[in-house]
Order: C-alpha cells, then sequence, then structure tokens
C-alpha cells in the first residue's frame, strides 16, 4: 500500500493512460517471482475496488508463458502499469524496443523497486542499470527496503535526482528507538547437539497436534531451515498433512501451489521454508516463526522474524542455537534485536535416530536427501557471515550426520582439510552396498538400473582397454628386449671371428 495507493493517484492524474493502455506510467521491480504476484494481485483488486481502467501487466520469468505471449498480451490488453522480475523486464524491454520504447516515453511516472536491498544482493544490479538506461531521465523512483546498504547507497547516488529518505521506525513507551514490534517476542534456545535440536523440533512441531493443551496446538507456523536440500531432506522424514515444503529450487507452478495452498491453510498449518520466504511476502496469520538454524546472513534474522506480529497482531518468534554459538544473542541484542530465553524442557522421550538410517536404507530418495542436506549444511555453515561465531571447525559432525541418517560421511574436501580423525570418530560408517538402495518410485529405479548396468559395461570395457594397452605394452618391450638380445649375439659372434 504503502507504493501502490501514490501510484495510482499520480497516475490517475494523466489522461493519455486511460486513452492508449500500451502506454507505460509506471513499473514495479522486485526480487521472486512470488513477491510479483502479491503485489500485481494486490494492484489488481484495487483497481477493481476503485473502478480504475488502468491495465496492469505481470512480467515474471519461470512460467508457462513465454516472452511471446508476454508481449501478446501486452500488445491486446495493455500495460498502464507493470510488475516484474529485473530479468524478465529487461529481456522484454531489449527484444521489443522498437515497439515498447515510444510507449515509455511521454507518459512514464513512477519507478518502485521493491525490497531493494534484496534485488542487489540477488545480482540483479545489472540488471537494473540497464533497465534504468531504457527509461526516461525524468521520472519519480521510490526504492522500499527494510535494510540500507552500501549498494543502495550506490544507486541512489547514480539513479535519483534529489533523493528524500522517509524512515519508518518503532517507538517504545520510554521513547527509546527499537527495531522489534512491541506485539513481537523473540525467543532462543541453547542446545547441546544437533540430535538434541531434532527432538526438541519434533516435540515443539510434530506432536504438537497430539495434545491440545501444547503451546503450538493449532498455530500456523513458519519453520525456517538453512538450505534447500535441508527441507526437502526433513520433508521426507517428517512431512504429511498440513505441512507444506517451499523453497527456490523448486519448479515455479510447485512453489506457486504451495505459496496459494498454504495462504489458504487454516491453524495447525506448518511451511518448511529457506530465506525464500524470509522477505517481502505477506502470510496473514502467522503464530509462530522457528529458525532451526539461524540465518547465514544475520540481517535476514529480523526479516524472518518479521512474518508474525503483522498488522497489529502478536506474535512469537523462536531460535534454535547450539551452546558455542551463544555469541548469537549478544550479536543480535547489540542490532536493536534483544531476545529471551525459551522456557522449555528437552522431552524425555527417546527419539530413535537408527529410524532414520532405516528410512535412508530402505529409500534411495531418503538416502541421497540426507547425503545432499549434510553437504549443503557444512558448505552453509563454512560460508556463514558471522565466521566468529559459527566456526566450521568447532562443528561437531557426527552429531550432525546421525540427524540426516547418513549410512557413511561423504567423501569431501572439507571433511579431509578441516577436521581430524579424532572429531570424525563419533561417526562409525553403516556397512551396506549403496548401489543395493533403490528408488521407491518404480520409474527412477528403473532408470537407475539402465545407468548403473552402462557405467558398469563402461567400466569394465574402461578396464579392459587398460589392461590391453598394458599388454601392448609388455609385448613391446619384450619385442625390443628380444631384439637388443639378438643384436648382442650377432656382435659377438663377429668379434670371435
Amino acid at each position: 500500500m504503502a507504493f501502490l495507493l501514490p501510484l495510482l493517484e499520480i497516475l490517475g492524474k494523466c489522461p493519455v493512460l486511460f486513452k492508449d493502455h500500451r502506454r507505460i506510467g509506471a513499473i514495479v521491480l522486485t526480487p521472486t517471482r512470488e513477491l510479483a504476484v502479491q503485489i500485481y494481485e494486490t494492484l489488481q483488486a484495487l483497481l477493481s475496488q476503485s473502478g480504475n481502467e488502468l491495465r496492469p501487466l505481470l512480467l515474471i520469468g519461470g512460467v508457462t508463458a513465454t516472452l511471446e505471449n508476454d508481449y501478446e498480451k501486452y500488445r491486446k490488453e495493455g500495460g498502464s502499469i507493470i510488475v516484474a522480475t529485473p530479468g524478465r523486464l529487461e529481456e522484454f524491454l531489449k527484444r521489443y524496443s522498437g515497439e515498447v520504447g515510444p510507449a515509455l516515453k511521454d507518459a512514464f511516472e513512477l519507478l518502485i523497486l521493491d525490497e531493494a536491498d534484496r534485488l542487489l544482493d540477488l545480482g540483479f544490479e545489472s540488471s537494473i542499470r540497464n533497465i534504468l538506461q531504457q527509461l526516461p531521465k525524468q521520472r519519480r523512483t521510490g526504492l522500499f527496503s527494510a535494510t540500507m546498504t552500501e549498494a543502495i547507497g550506490d544507486l541512489i547516488r547514480t539513479g535519483l535526482r534529489n533523493p528524500v529518505r522517509v524512515t519508518v521506525k518503532v517507538e517504545n513507551s520510554d521513547n527509546s528507538e527499537s527495531r522489534v514490534p512491541t506485539t513481537l517476542a523473540i525467543h532462543y534456545k541453547l542446545v547441546e547437539s544437533f540430535e538434541e535440536k531434532v527432538i526438541l523440533f519434533n516435540s515443539l512441531i510434530i506432536r504438537r497436534s497430539d495434545n491440545p493443551n501444547h503451546r503450538m496446538h493449532g498455530k500456523k507456523i513458519i519453520v525456517y531451515f538453512a538450505t534447500c536440500a535441508c527441507v526437502d531432506y526433513y520433508m521426507n522424514i517428517f512431512g504429511g498433512e498440513g505441512i507444506f515444503a517451499l523453497h527456490g529450487k523448486m519448479p515455479h507452478n510447485k512453489r506457486t501451489a504451495v505459496y496459494r495452498g498454504f495462504l489458504d491453510s487454516t491453524g495447525g498449518s506448518v511451511m518448511f521454508c529457506t530465506d525464500l520466504a524470509a522477505r517481502g511476502l505477506d502470510f496473514p496469520d502467522i503464530d509462530w516463526v522457528i529458525q532451526f538454524d539461524p540465518p547465514q546472513d544475520p540481517k535476514s534474522f529480523l526479516h524472518r522474524c518479521g512474518r508474525t506480529a503483522r498488522s497489529g497482531r502478536s506474535g512469537d518468534a523462536l531460535v534454535f542455537l547450539q551452546k558455542q554459538e551463544d555469541a548469537y544473542i549478544e550479536m543480535m541484542t547489540n542490532r536493536g534485536v534483544p531476545m529471551t530465553e525459551f522456557t522449555c524442557d528437552i522431552p524425555d522421550e527417546v527419539f530413535d535416530f537408527d529410524v532414520l538410517k532405516q528410512k535412508s536404507l530402505k529409500s534411495r530418495e531418503i538416502y541421497e536427501s540426507g547425503i545432499k542436506a549434510f553437504v549443503s549444511y557444512i558448505r552453509f555453515y563454512q560460508e556463514h557471515q558471522a565466521k566468529f561465531i559459527f566456526r566450521l571447525k568447532e562443528l561437531d559432525v557426527p552429531s550432525l550426520a546421525r540427524t540426516f541418517g547418513l549410512l557413511r560421511l561423504p567423501s569431501m574436501p572439507e571433511l579431509r582439510n578441516i577436521f581430524t580423525p579424532a572429531q570424525l570418530s563419533g561417526f562409525v560408517n553403516t556397512i551396506h552396498d549403496a548401489d543395493a538402495i533403490t528408488y521407491t518410485d518404480k520409474t527412477r529405479e528403473k532408470q537407475r538400473l539402465v545407468a548403473l548396468e552402462k557405467s558398469r559395461i563402461e567400466k569394465a570395457a574402461k578396464q579392459n582397454e587398460v589392461e590391453n594397452k598394458k599388454k601392448r605394452k609388455n609385448n613391446v618391450a619384450w619385442s625390443e628386449q628380444k631384439a637388443k638380445k639378438q643384436a648382442r649375439q650377432e656382435r659377438k659372434e663377429i668379434s670371435i671371428y
């Protein structure tokens, strides 16, 4: 609303837009497709309620509609206001510059960059600069962001004239400023190991529906994991009715279906996700935000928490931290994000981690998912921006491996170069034939067996080639040796005579 309402008020005073709907009056750029869709739908609702005849146009990649389809829709229906992701808009303006370029000349009023810092973080800076070069110099530009970065400062200096900064802050009762709404309570829980984290997670999230008196029973919850592979693994292990999974490596259609499903779900639903859903997207009525892993970029911590306690509602956020990561609490407090300790006991019931291994043995999908999640987590930890807190060499690798149901530690340079054998000795490889683990999907299993047989034949052929090459080499060496011996014998006979 902060930019759509003034946008509509400004464009409502441009009669040329109502005479020719192919004239472009405003562009809204967003970093993700989901956010673009959300803005587009909100814009449609506003136009419908106001009776405004301006024509919105959505331009996003990863969908079935081609760029040609987008242009045909623009040509037939118009595009007074374009909502787009940078890559798609850049390609659209470049390919159809002859038709779209003139439509930008005499009617364009406003450019909006929503989640501006995120646009630059995701590497859209080049696309944005290319887009800016094609827009009229005389325009209004609005940058909306929860975080000001150096890159945004550079963009302001190069792309904006006479900039004015508007800052919205929370003021406490004592007139002090806070980055946290008064209706949001942020908690932390220190755990001893990865196993303890999974046990606590299972108790709080998975088993909450068994007990009507559970503090999270019937609540709508978002759970953030470190990587896409971690989301997939825990979805394979804990997924069920009312549990959704969303991350950036999903096909767009599936992401849209999950997003819609979670939005339409009632209390008691849970969404496993990555930082794809940490910013911009508005999920109504979220009661709890659980951070299974703190984000790689500390700036995302508060963005994650901000999915709850929106529009005056109260909400809670909880982050799991290991004992050696406790300095994170002080760091966030110094950044104006105070946290209180979450009061709960680690459940007495024993979570059987051997069950995870058994699931890996019975399903190749889970087996491979666990390996990918483990590898991705090691690299997530290694590349953490708060390296003084998240030190890879202090990571309890055996504990981490057990929570992912690993049957053996994968061969990784990080494990070989950073950890000592003593640090890895706590994990015992399960003796098994990895090739014997099958996919539950019969089609995938059939393809795997064909590929396995092909690989076996190629390996045997290569081995035969190596052996034949060795034989040929030996034969050549033997022939040369025989020739030399015969030459020596001939020289000896000559010397006798």
